[in-house]
């Protein structure tokens, strides 16, 4: 009996101990169940673009500049800028933005160089202080996120001033809000006759047919005054430093000889500025190029773009020639603006790439679709001699059938072309080939990863070439020739 009761609770014990494992098996089912869940949802998200900016803000009470992040969830990168400058106005907390955030309205913002360009148009009056104020955090905030180093803010038609004296391009700022305000107060207090602020002169990139800015500090005389526009006019007639191929419509030997040396009331002969209108007299004068010059419309438009940057609320130059009037309005000019954007071509050692600027409108250069354009587009003229198109084996951007994000992961996704264009190529040649595509997009924030995929399939091992594109890749610095 006592060895029948023992085999029985052997076997009770058994059953009971088959009973938990079962339990922790349908436990484990639960879990895992829950984890094809979780990884479903991150499918269902591939494509958006999650992002967590630095977004600046202010202490109500100490009007302290204090950044915090967020998770901004976008479905392109193009419209990041917009999403995170709304992202500013919706947070009620802030002291500054939560104010104006019912009565200002984004109308438009350009990419320019190193310059961003935001124009806003407003329902109420905003004094200098809180256009300070919005300006400053609007800068912070956008400066920090995009490749950018200026920011050049309009508010209802007018920039950020003091008094009437316009403070120019606005930089990155840390500290209070109160004392930087103060700072500039005492700066023009203290030089109320004259002070340096930053300003984005536009010069032609005939060739490409666009106008590229290059900041410049100039002298401001008695805020907005002839004297100021003469200095402006005469940093622009002295050409560029930075691309000393581009070119200025202004005649520097008439700005420096005949003009310096007049008087406020005597440059009003020559130009005056009067309800958003510049108007300019003896155009012949001033211009390198006659007024029927088939570029004409070109060169105005890097002229009215510089002259914005001191008179926001200007909407039309106008040029009185000797035997007719131009007119260059807003619209008009902005179809001129041009970016700089860099991409990576392969150099014809076959062991390193090399980094070469292209010019592009400034509606595309949040575009990427655009950067594998001028990557097929290959080496164009002016272009470094030693450089070779990226795809030689007949690969464009046509080729391309997907782009989406996951996260800080670009993935591009080709067609068989792919890897019959790689077919042709080096082992070398399909290194440079593939890092130039890498490195490329890699250049555009926040992208930090690219993935290589065909015809929507990771590839599990390439036939020719010494690196793998089955896994997402990185920025290859030690590629690049300098």
């Amino acid at each position: 009996m006592t060895c029948y009761r023992n085999c029985l609770v052997r076997i009770l014990s058994f059953a009971f101990a088959m009973m938990l494992l079962l339990s922790g098996c349908s436990s484990l089912r639960e879990n895992d169940e829950k984890m094809v869940i979780t990884n479903k949802n991150q499918e269902e998200n591939v494509g958006k673009l999650h992002y967590y900016p630095l977004l600046y803000t202010s202490d109500r009470l100490s009007s302290q500049i204090n950044s915090y992040t967020e998770l901004v969830e976008l479905d392109d990168w193009s419209s990041s800028a917009r999403t995170i400058l709304y992202r500013c106005f919706e947070d009620a907390s802030i002291r500054v933005f939560g104010i104006f955030a019912d009565f200002i309205d984004l109308e438009d913002m350009i990419f320019t160089g190193d310059i961003l360009n935001i124009y806003m148009s407003s329902d109420i009056y905003i004094n200098d202080n809180q256009r300070f104020d919005l300006a400053t955090l609007m800068t912070d905030t956008m400066v920090r996120n995009f490749s950018v180093n200026y920011v050049n803010i309009v508010i209802g038609g007018t920039g950020p001033s003091i008094n009437g004296y316009p403070l120019g391009l606005m930089e990155y700022q840390e500290g209070s809000l109160l004392e930087l305000y103060e700072q500039q107060e005492n700066i023009i207090a203290e030089n109320s006759e004259s002070y340096m602020k930053n300003f984005g002169l536009y010069f032609v990139d005939e060739e490409n047919g666009f106008v590229i800015p290059e900041v410049r500090s100039i002298t401001i005389n008695g805020g907005v005054s002839n004297s100021t526009v003469l200095n402006i006019l005469e940093e622009m007639s002295m050409g560029p430093n930075i691309y000393p191929e581009y070119m200025t419509p202004l005649s520097n030997t008439f700005i420096r000889r005949s003009l310096k040396r007049l008087s406020d009331e005597k440059l009003s002969e020559y130009f005056t500025y009067e309800n958003g209108v510049f108007s300019l007299f003896n155009a012949n004068q001033f211009f390198t190029i006659g007024e029927n010059n088939p570029n004409i419309n070109l060169y105005l438009s890097s002229m009215y773009c510089t002259l914005k940057g001191l008179m926001p609320d200007m909407e039309r130059l106008v040029c009185h020639w000797s035997n007719k009037v131009t007119i260059m309005e807003d619209s008009k000019a902005n179809e001129y603006l041009g970016d700089i954007v860099s991409i990576y071509l392969p150099k014809d050692d076959m062991i390193s790439i090399e980094k070469i600027d292209r010019v592009i409108s400034s509606d595309d250069v949040m575009d990427e679709s655009v950067m594998l354009e001028l990557l097929a587009r290959g080496k164009i003229k002016g272009d470094p001699n030693d450089v070779i198109s990226v795809f030689p084996g007949g690969l464009t951007k046509d080729d391309l059938i997907g782009m989406r994000y996951n996260g800080d992961c670009l993935i591009l996704d080709f067609n068989d072309d792919f890897i019959v264009s790689l077919s042709r190529l080096t082992d070398q040649g399909i290194d440079l080939m593939i890092y130039s595509i890498v490195d490329t997009f890699c250049e555009i924030p926040p992208v930090k990863r690219v993935q290589i995929l065909v015809n929507g399939k990771t590839v599990e091992e390439l036939e020719y070439g010494n690196i793998s594109i089955k896994s997402p890749l990185f920025f290859n610095p030690g590629i690049i020739r300098k």
